[in-house]
């Protein structure tokens, strides 16, 4: 027996709201990896501006942001690599220049 729905646009609804629901919610790893990328010396010294974003899931970190130079964005790389937990970097980052 098919059952049809009270209001037609309910099923879609459903969908859409299920679409835009948040992803699963960063465990703790990953809120102490971005913690303790922005927390190194490096970090706020030579990177103090805020130029880099950095994500982690699930121990993979993804860096974003602009570098004033190759050597920066490298700094950010080994920054990240560096920090216990992290399983893998991406750095998606643009330099400068290059």
């Amino acid at each position: 027996m098919l059952v049809q729905p009270r209001h037609p646009l309910l099923p879609a609804a459903l969908i859409l709201a299920a679409a835009a629901a948040p992803g699963p919610a960063a465990t703790e790893t990953d809120e102490r990896i971005i913690a303790a990328a922005r927390g190194s010396y490096n970090f706020r010294v030579y990177l103090k501006d805020d130029r880099v974003a950095v994500a982690s899931r699930n121990g993979a970190v993804t860096l974003t942001g602009a570098a004033k130079s190759k050597a920066e964005k490298d700094l950010v790389t080994r920054i990240a690599r560096n920090i216990q937990g992290i399983r893998m970097v991406r750095n998606r980052m643009t330099a400068e220049g290059w």
